[in-house]
């Protein structure tokens, strides 16, 4: 299966509506992400970018059409190296914003090179490859000393969750799962079993958006005012509970990764930014459509109906919505 995901756990927690229940564990959540980013790479293209060498048949003319590509690092002929002053990517705006190029082109200016040779895989092009390539700042960043390491210890946690695949230098990681929670070194005062904020020693070693845990409680930090913090108690199916006074903040900031994935290199890392790749947003709400939509029907055993007359029922019988078919058309390849 492609290390190719197009949305994330907490985004389909988000949707789902449902971050104080009982939530089914990570790795079925991330199950169902992997199969949705599965089924569109298959039926519209692929999404985030692929690093690869990839060989053509040459026709004997100055044009020659090539996968959706994002990105060339190098190009040869019958074996020969060709400069990048020798050819051009066409359409030369790309099919739309943050797209692909389809066609290679001989520049008119050329002198080394009048035609691609007729011959079968006589042009090599390397490069990334796919229909989308754009990435995000998380805000955070990681040392990895490595790449050999699983591990991923983020400066801030709040743009990170499992599904999302990111970017350190020219390396993609794919974040599979929470680690375990890190001392943040604050502590909190006094909270009740009803507080949605409390104070804390030190505000600054905290950061909006994360998830933090007091005891066995988790709680997601939706805003703070010095070292007071707002948060949504309860987080990931955990159960409201009084804290005393001086206990421990922990944070979630490390995370199980697979390194090196979509055939990019791992390598060792220092205090370097970590940025996130995002599909269109039509494609990310798709993923979360049909995974939420596997959910629902997994809750249902797969019967397609929940609940009962007296209360009212819900149905999921479309597990492949006609959604699909619109998307998949904002993203057909035409000949340039």
């Amino acid at each position: 299966m492609p290390d190719r995901t197009y949305c994330t756990i907490a985004e389909l927690v988000a949707d789902l509506r449902q971050p104080a229940g009982p939530e089914p564990d990570e790795a079925t959540l991330m199950r169902a992400i992997r199969h949705a980013s599965d089924f569109i790479d298959r039926r519209l293209g692929q999404f985030i970018p692929e690093t690869a060498t990839r060989w053509f048949d040459g026709n004997g003319e100055r044009d020659l059409f090539i996968d959706p590509c994002l990105a060339v690092t190098a190009v040869t002929d019958d074996g020969d190296a060709i400069t990048a002053t020798q050819y051009r990517l066409y359409p030369l705006n790309r099919h739309w914003a943050s797209g692909p190029y389809t066609r290679l082109g001989i520049d008119e200016d050329a002198t080394e090179l009048g035609y691609w040779t007729h011959q079968r895989r006589a042009v090599s092009v390397a490069g990334r490859w796919g229909k989308y390539e754009e990435s995000i700042a998380t805000g955070a960043t990681t040392t990895q000393a490595d790449g050999a390491t699983t591990s991923l210890l983020a400066s801030s946690g709040a743009n990170i969750s499992p599904g999302a695949v990111l970017l350190v230098e020219s390396e993609q990681e794919l974040v599979e799962a929470t680690g375990a929670a890190t001392d943040s070194t604050a502590n909190c005062e006094e909270i009740t079993a009803s507080d949605d904020n409390f104070i804390c020693s030190d505000g600054a070693l905290v950061n909006v958006g994360e998830v933090l845990k007091v005891e066995f409680e988790q709680m997601k930090l939706l805003d703070k005012a010095g070292n007071r913090l707002y948060v949504a108690r309860q987080w990931n199916g955990t159960k409201r509970a009084a804290h005393s006074t001086g206990l421990d903040i922990y944070v979630y900031r490390t995370f199980t990764v697979k390194r090196g994935v979509n055939g990019t290199t791992a390598a060792s890392h220092s205090a370097k930014a970590i940025s996130r790749y995002i599909p269109p947003y039509d494609v990310g709400s798709l993923c979360i459509m049909l995974a939420a939509l596997q959910r629902k029907m997994a809750d249902t055993n797969y019967a397609g109906r929940a609940g009962n007359a007296e209360l009212g029922e819900a149905f999921y019988y479309k597990m492949f919505p006609k959604e699909i078919d619109e998307i998949r058309r904002n993203y057909r390849i035409t000949s340039l």
